[in-house]
């Protein structure tokens, strides 16, 4: 900081040298860029976890349709995976910057007005890795893959 002298005599600190302002740019761009891995990391796991929800309400919404309707229910993956569609338009959306996509296997999984499903798999890929996901065949529903059902 630089000081002047008053017309009393007094010194007076009158702002801050170019040395002083870098130093301070340097410690801000340094915590910035140390920080800024942690940010992303959270962001995607925010945005899987989110997806992770759309599957279950994709899935929930499919077998409800179908009970409904009293007719088949169909669940696909559409726009390169970045979202899931039900019979009658219904949209879940993946994730706004296509990072996360899903694979439905089989390619429509049917949902049946007495609560079945024809079974099968969705798959999440995402930066952290793929999330699989089964579709009971006897009950509808649906839950996450473990290591036993390769």
């Amino acid at each position: 900081m630089t000081t002047s002298r008053a017309s009393n005599g007094d010194l007076r600190a009158t702002g801050f040298t170019l040395i002083e302002a870098l130093v301070v740019l340097a410690i801000v761009g340094l915590v910035a860029g140390l920080a800024y891995p942690s940010i992303e990391r959270s962001r995607d796991a925010l945005a899987l976890r989110h997806a992770r929800a759309q599957v279950g309400a994709a899935v929930t919404a499919a077998r409800v349709a179908a009970l409904r309707l009293n007719e088949p229910s169909a669940l696909t993956a559409i726009e390169r995976g970045s979202a899931l569609l039900v019979t009658g338009g219904v949209r879940f959306p993946l994730g706004s910057d296509g990072r996360i996509t899903a694979i439905t296997k089989p390619t429509q999984i049917l949902f049946y007005p007495d609560g079945t499903a024809g079974g099968g798999r969705i798959r999440l890929d995402a930066p952290q890795g793929p999330s699989d996901f089964l579709i009971d065949a006897g009950s509808g529903t649906f839950r996450t893959a473990g290591p036993s059902d390769a």
